[in-house]
């Protein structure tokens, strides 16, 4: 794939891995999401990594994803798709609402999938590509 290889390695040797962080006050480097995951709507930036430590917060959610779908108006909305805890009952307008509560109005996810678990590879790396597939018809 020699395309895709000459995207990623830059002339003077560096690599572009597709990860966005930060580094913090100590120069520590904080990995905090990545760029291909990133939703845009409307112009907005939403990283999805944000918004799923927000929702993993609300008591019936056992495990969540959030990632974009395709939106006619908008370009894309972010979705979640939700893993619940043993025993406990979770509706969309439940977690709406924990929504307005606690994020700003165009992070709120604008679908929500009840899934039984979600794709990760290895059981940790979270494929988010996989739920754009099946649940919004787009794999960007």
């Amino acid at each position: 794939m020699p395309a895709a290889t000459a995207a990623v390695f830059l002339p003077d040797g560096w690599f572009l891995t597709g990860y966005i962080g930060n580094l913090d006050e100590d120069g520590i480097l904080c990995v905090t999401d990545r760029k291909k995951d990133m939703i845009i709507m409307s112009g907005w930036k939403i990283y999805p990594t944000g918004v799923e430590n927000v929702l993993i917060l609300q008591p019936a959610v056992g495990d969540v994803a959030v990632f974009g779908i395709p939106d006619e108006v908008r370009g894309e909305v972010p979705a979640s798709a939700v893993v619940t805890r043993p025993g406990a009952d979770l509706t969309g307008s439940q977690l709406e609402g924990y929504c307005r509560d606690h994020l700003p109005g165009y992070k709120i996810p604008r679908r929500l999938f009840i899934v039984d678990s979600l794709p990760r590879v290895h059981g940790w790396k979270l494929l988010r590509k996989d739920l754009r597939e099946k649940f919004g018809g787009s794999s960007r």
